[in-house]
């Protein structure tokens, strides 16, 4: 079944969403200088959720190794540049005090995220993963690019993609990204399998070069591309196609 846009019953978050979180499927997207509009570039509508026109961003990226972190976070740099924000810092993922004070000031926190499961295993033991939770329940806006897209949930498939471990839990679903926007298999075995331990999650497929948007109330709005959305309700996995509107509609992004 195919829909625009769509409500989706999720269990409830510990973390309350006051804001909508923006999940990107590569980081290709923050490059684009493609509009959804004609001019307008796709990523200003992270300014409209940020209430000012100068906004501190804050970039944690779960992978700490050097090499990753000068790719990913340049990326950032030039996706803030192109909306002309400039104030934008990274917070290591055992941050001074001045990191600190500039995470919980920021407007927009921007999650990069990791294929290394050795990374996302010690991010999540370190102290930013209950600090993401409270700056996120003070009403920052988020942004998720890529692996930090899948992180956000309760579950993310390990770098072999045999197994799973927790996220960051800021989404009650498992998040996975993917190259058709159909349900895929794998994300259906997960869910299927969640359910049977008395786990059950919704799972999000998001296609790479698109990108949705979670409102508060977990209403999805895919851009670009459409997405699709697996539901356990009693035995049965509901299986549903998320199309974007027709003026947010393109191929690809990038």
């Amino acid at each position: 079944m195919a829909k625009e846009n769509g409500d989706v019953r999720m269990n409830p978050s510990q973390t309350k969403l006051s804001k909508p979180v923006f999940l990107l499927g590569d980081c290709d997207l923050l490059r684009s200088t493609q509009g959804l509009d004609g001019d307008k570039l796709w990523l200003t509508r992270l300014l409209d959720y940020c209430e000012t026109p100068d906004p501190r961003v804050a970039c944690v990226s779960i992978d700490q190794r050097v090499e990753q972190l000068g790719l990913e976070f340049s990326s950032v740099i030039v996706a803030m540049k192109q909306l002309g924000v400039t104030d934008c810092r990274l917070v290591s993922a055992h941050p001074d005090q001045t990191e600190k004070e500039w995470l919980f000031d920021a407007d927009l926190l921007v999650i990069i995220g990791s294929n290394s499961l050795s990374e996302r295993q010690t991010f999540f033991k370190s102290q930013l993963f209950d600090m993401i939770h409270e700056v996120v329940e003070q009403g920052v806006t988020v942004m998720a690019v890529a692996d930090g897209a899948e992180s956000l949930g309760y579950w993310q498939e390990d770098a072999s993609g045999d197994s799973l471990m927790p996220g960051l839990e800021l989404i009650p679903a498992m998040i996975r990204l993917q190259e058709e926007a159909e349900p895929q298999p794998q994300l259906k075995e997960w869910i299927n399998t969640l359910t049977k331990k008395d786990q059950p999650m919704v799972g999000l497929g998001v296609c790479y070069g698109g990108a949705v948007i979670i409102h508060p109330g977990f209403k999805l709005e895919p851009i670009g591309m459409p997405m699709s959305c697996l539901t356990p309700i009693d035995d049965e996995i509901e299986q549903e196609l998320v199309i974007p509107e027709p003026c947010l509609q393109r191929h690809r992004l990038h």
